[in-house]
């Protein structure tokens, strides 16, 4: 662990707590967690944590909203600082949190979602069997871009075993798109498309189709999985579990659009180009 700040009890035990992390969390996180524990130590300047109370987690909230313009990146600074915090009182390094730093109240955009007729235009630009197969599986299941790579078909349900929570979970997938799945999975002798290639295609496509909108990236096909699943059921419970949400609030952004509204963009005339019915041809809502 390479830090700037003077070498002090607390920066020894942030080497130990990354160091403890390393080999649980992806290489991403880990960068997070030590970008975010960079900024706790600079803020206190080598303190020891029993020299810490309540007042400093004001300081620290101050120390990082001026040095940070996004309210997000702050947030999961706070988050990852307080995570570390947390696990010294849990190695009994110091006897309580010293402080709780609240996330600061922001209000989250609409998640950007695909509408039917866009998706049809979409598919239909792509020349690429393999990645419309990919596209597909994407649209139909909600799965993350790279949770494909990590996944496997028994009984008409996806295993995924590498998720963002790190638990495993099963998604259904539709039985007129289990030849997709087996078309995107040997996409690339034997594999899938690297995810990188699939986003940078999608983007190539997406504008051959006429849909500028920039928000409407791959990651926007599980908004309209999400989307299109709550205008169908109702049901919010269900869409939590399907994302793979450890937290249903996490979810509720989506119950932020109006019920009928979704009804009206996704089941009324709408068509299902997601689940199977090849571009260009017409079939029943």
């Amino acid at each position: 662990y390479d830090t700037t700040v003077a070498a002090s009890p607390t920066s020894e035990l942030a080497a130990m707590y990354l160091d403890e992390c390393r080999p649980r969390i992806a290489p991403a996180t880990l960068t997070v967690y030590r970008l975010a524990i960079d900024n706790f130590l600079d803020c206190f300047k080598g303190a020891g944590l029993d020299t810490l109370g309540k007042p400093d987690g004001s300081r620290l909230i101050t120390y990082l909203t001026h040095r940070h313009s996004s309210t997000t990146t702050v947030n999961i600074y706070l988050r990852s600082i307080m995570t570390f915090l947390r696990w010294c009182v849990k190695q009994d390094y110091i006897e309580a949190l010293p402080f709780e730093a609240q996330q600061i109240r922001q209000e989250r955009p609409l998640p950007k979602f695909i509408t039917p007729q866009e998706l049809e235009n979409i598919y239909a630009a792509v020349d690429n069997e393999a990645l419309l197969a990919t596209y597909r599986i994407y649209a139909a299941t909600g799965i993350r871009r790279s949770e494909l790579h990590h996944s496997s078909l028994s009984s008409g349900f996806l295993n995924l075993t590498h998720t963002k929570g790190r638990k495993e979970r099963l998604v259904p997938l539709p039985a007129n798109l289990e030849q997709d799945y087996h078309l995107a999975m040997n996409a690339n002798n034997g594999h899938p498309y690297h995810p990188d290639f699939i986003t940078k295609m999608w983007d190539r496509y997406r504008q051959l189709a006429g849909v500028t909108d920039r928000g409407k990236t791959i990651h926007a096909m599980r908004h309209t999985f999400a989307c299109r699943t709550l205008a169908e059921t109702g049901d919010i419970y269900l869409v939590k579990e399907l994302l793979g949400h450890s937290k249903v609030t996490t979810t509720e952004v989506y119950l932020r659009f109006p019920n009928g509204y979704l009804r009206e963009v996704f089941l009324r005339g709408s068509r299902r180009p997601d689940i199977g019915d090849q571009p260009g041809t017409n079939q029943g809502p």
